[in-house]
């Protein structure tokens, strides 16, 4: 009689058909004919996506980079402006705007056929066309903030006028005392500067 150590029979078996320790972290962005490539991405959205309504952002969330670099090249080229972050455990690809996350909408959504009722309904501005809307002239992500900080040191060392660096960051002066105020790396940045 044979025995055959299941553990190990179970684990080739999984290997046979492509199943592999650690595979979300290695997966790649499977061949999608153009045709069908909004209700691929609207399967992962419903799997591996969040919206939020009130920030306008839509954010997908994957282990794998290459299937989120993938994510994103086939997103950029439909007029997707994206933004892909890599964190300790994961990448997080995003996109923000009032009117970019409406022409995702638009285009997720066309020619639906299954999808998730809970953040199909979650989306904002679905009754309203495209057209119609802008996106926010300063984006609030945290990178974007970042730059605008930067932007405001960087031109703040040239000309050393608060005014001046505040247009140029596309600031109020009210931003420049709240970041004084709250943000300790931007008052230690400022205040070294000037000491």
């Amino acid at each position: 009689m044979l025995y055959l150590n299941s553990k190990v029979m179970k684990n080739d078996l999984m290997v046979l058909h492509g199943i592999t320790p650690n595979k979300s972290l290695e997966v790649k962005f499977p061949y999608v004919p153009d045709m069908y490539l909004s209700h691929f991405i609207r399967g992962y959205f419903d799997g591996d996506g969040n919206i939020n309504p009130d920030g306008y952002v839509v954010s997908f969330v994957g282990g794998s980079l290459d299937f989120m670099v993938a994510l994103e090249n086939h997103l950029k080229p439909r007029g997707f402006e994206v933004n892909l972050t890599k964190k300790e455990k994961h990448i997080r690809l995003y996109m923000s705007g009032r009117k970019t996350i409406k022409e995702f909408y638009d285009w997720m959504y066309y020619d639906k056929g299954l999808y998730l009722k809970r953040k199909f309904e979650a989306f904002p501005d679905k009754n309203l066309d495209a057209e119609t809307l802008q996106n926010a002239k300063l984006k609030k992500t945290k990178q974007a903030v970042a730059e605008r900080k930067k932007a405001f040191i960087d031109e703040y060392r040239k000309s050393y006028c608060v005014h001046q660096a505040c247009e140029t960051a596309g600031i109020t002066l009210g931003t420049y005392y709240t970041w004084l105020k709250r943000d300790k790396s931007f008052n230690e940045e400022f205040y070294n500067f000037i000491k």
